[in-house]
């Protein structure tokens, strides 16, 4: 055994069923615009750290109380993070390769 932990792996696991349940949840019941804006309870949904987030970020907008999913702001997010994450994992692909070569020498 490595003695590497699991652990950050599942926690990062939860954190992206989360964000689908949440996300599924608006698309699943139409809300997606203000006109259909539903309550937290009538979505069956909590005021969680991940919802948070996504109001913070405009993803979810609260009106009168009510909440919807703004669509072209979950997109712009979803594009913003693949330009930041596909240059990391080439890097850390370059590096693994690297490294084997380094050490099946």
């Amino acid at each position: 055994m490595t003695g590497t932990s699991s652990i950050p792996i599942i926690a990062a696991i939860i954190v992206v069923v989360v964000n689908k349940r949440f996300i599924n949840r608006f698309k699943d019941t139409g809300t997606t615009n203000s006109y259909s804006a539903r309550t937290l309870e009538e979505l069956r949904l909590n005021r969680s750290l991940i919802f948070r987030r996504h109001v913070n970020r405009g993803i979810m907008i609260e009106v009168n109380g009510k909440y919807y999913l703004d669509e072209q702001k979950l997109a712009e997010f979803k594009a913003k993070k693949r330009r930041v994450l596909i240059p990391i994992v080439v890097l850390l692909l370059a590096v693994l390769l690297c490294l084997d070569l380094f050490l099946t020498r």
